[in-house]
């Protein structure tokens, strides 16, 4: 029997939008305490529109597939990575920056998906 993405079971993206939601609110809600309010707000509001733009169960316009987020994660947390190392921000900031790229990296890549795919294989 072939194993294809179409014969086994897959998890709801939902969970992967929630997490960004999530990341989002975490860089917003770190924004109101920062110095750096503008950048942290910026990196906030391009991952709430990646995970509201998305075709999936929280997504809200609907505009770009699954396949064309990852892209998008990948892309925006190489940005928020380049804004941590190359702008005049706070370390603290930066480790803000930094953290949420690697959760919206793992998200993007599926690394996570497989990760607990694997683990909690019946």
């Amino acid at each position: 029997m072939k194993d294809s993405t179409s014969q086994r079971p897959r998890r709801g993206f939902w969970l992967h939008q929630l997490v960004e939601y999530f990341v989002a609110f975490a860089l917003v809600s770190s924004a109101a305490q920062s110095d750096d309010t503008a950048v942290l707000s910026i990196a906030a509001i391009a991952v709430l529109v990646n995970a509201a733009t998305t075709e999936g169960l929280l997504g809200a316009y609907r505009l770009t597939s699954v396949s064309v987020h990852r892209v998008i994660d990948v892309c925006v947390a190489g940005l928020m990575c380049v804004a941590a190392l190359t702008l005049d921000v706070t370390s603290s900031t930066s480790v803000t920056l930094v953290g949420a790229a690697v959760v919206i990296t793992l998200l993007g890549l599926g690394l996570m998906s497989r990760w607990f795919r694997r683990n909690t294989a019946t």
